[in-house]
């Protein structure tokens, strides 16, 4: 790495707020910043996530007095329930209404893709913090940019863990009909095709589904010892659980849609043992991350899981962005945005590549007694 790394250090910036205090807030243009979310509907724990740390950030970063040289930040909220048309009405009011600077958000995949023809259209940064889905920049669509780990880097890996790493050969996948899970099914899928391995069963189910056992029983017969899982945290805790009522014993790897409490909330002893790739957990010894947990838990009362992590980062690369821009003009913006290669936050050291995906490592963590830990294997 031959640029400057750009260190976040959380006590410098609060030792800094200290002298500048309320009244150090930039002088000049605010910047508005259109979050996109689903705070209400089935998906709303990642509108939630969002929120929280995307408030945390900017309370931060305007404490410490803005963007240098552009203004402060404000947040500005419209809901998209977790809908993809719901989520084009709320983008919409963003661009056209607000006239926001740019857009935070989808968290989920289906909504993300059809917000970013409004962006797009109006050629508008889009910085999605959470949608995983390969579409998303595979559509040469040069505004948006994401935090989230693109599943077509993170499904080879995951294979690549699956095969060498975990030493499995008799490999089964089941994955949500939609686009965040046919995007990492498919991605694994690949992944393993390249190692020499074909699954040994290839399961859908629909979102909101309730009974999985055909899927299962297909899997059961197929002989698979691992599976490879891509959904929502909503149908692995029933899935799981009708798996150990058939009789399956199987290992169960799995992208980090289950990096959720909600998914340890709803799946209780059947949370137990999956192994789920992640880009933050809490338990992460780095004083940067330790540093951030620390301010989450003052302010909530509660770990931060891996999406406010992210949301959180997401928020001081747009700070790092305006600054570099040291404007709000969306070309500036954009250019700023690319040239972010390596910029540490607490998810890892961020790099830009052409097509606006972030290309930092992850890990592995499972659950064990009810709470997410370091894969240790």
């Amino acid at each position: 790495m031959t640029a400057r790394m750009i260190v976040w250090t959380l006590s410098t910036l609060l030792a800094l707020g200290l002298t500048l205090g309320a009244s150090g807030l930039a002088r000049g243009e605010e910047i508005k910043i259109g979050v996109l979310a689903p705070l209400t509907g089935p998906a709303s724990s990642w509108g939630e996530y969002t929120r929280d740390a995307a408030e945390l950030a900017v309370a931060e970063i305007n404490a410490t007095g803005g963007v240098t040289g552009v203004g402060p930040m404000k947040l500005i909220y419209e809901d998209s329930e977790g809908n993809p048309k719901a989520g084009v009405t709320a983008v919409t009011k963003l661009v056209d209404r607000h006239k926001v600077h740019v857009v935070l958000g989808e968290a989920l995949s289906s909504v993300t893709l059809p917000s970013m023809a409004v962006t797009q259209r109006a050629q508008i940064p889009q910085l999605t913090p959470i949608s995983g889905s390969p579409d998303i920049t595979a559509s040469g669509n040069k505004w948006i940019f994401r935090t989230q780990i693109n599943q077509k880097y993170s499904g080879d890996l995951l294979a690549e863990w699956a095969v060498k790493r975990l030493g499995f050969k008799e490999i089964a996948i089941m994955h949500a009909n939609e686009p965040f899970g046919a995007g990492g099914a498919n991605s694994f899928r690949d992944g393993l095709a390249t190692r020499g391995i074909k699954p040994a069963a290839f399961e859908r189910f629909n979102r909101d589904d309730k009974d999985f056992s055909g899927q299962l029983r297909t899997i059961k017969v197929s002989g698979a010892k691992l599976l490879g899982f891509f959904g929502f945290h909503t149908e692995a805790a029933i899935a799981f659980k009708q798996a150990k009522q058939l009789g399956l014993n199987l290992t169960i790897l799995t992208n980090d849609a289950l990096a959720n409490p909600k998914f340890i909330e709803r799946a209780g002893p059947d949370a137990e043992g999956v192994i789920i790739s992640s880009m933050f957990i809490a338990d992460d010894p780095d004083p940067l991350a330790q540093e951030f947990v620390k301010r989450f838990k003052a302010r909530y009362n509660r770990e931060p899981n891996q999406f406010h992590a992210s949301v959180y980062d997401a928020l001081y690369i747009l700070k790092e962005t305006f600054t570099r821009a040291g404007s709000t003009n969306n070309d500036k913006v954009r250019t700023a945005m690319l040239s972010i290669q390596d910029l540490r936050g607490v998810t890892g050291v961020h790099k830009f590549d052409e097509n606006g995906d972030d290309r930092k490592p992850f890990l592995l963590q499972t659950v064990k007694n009810g709470k997410y830990v370091f894969y240790a294997k």
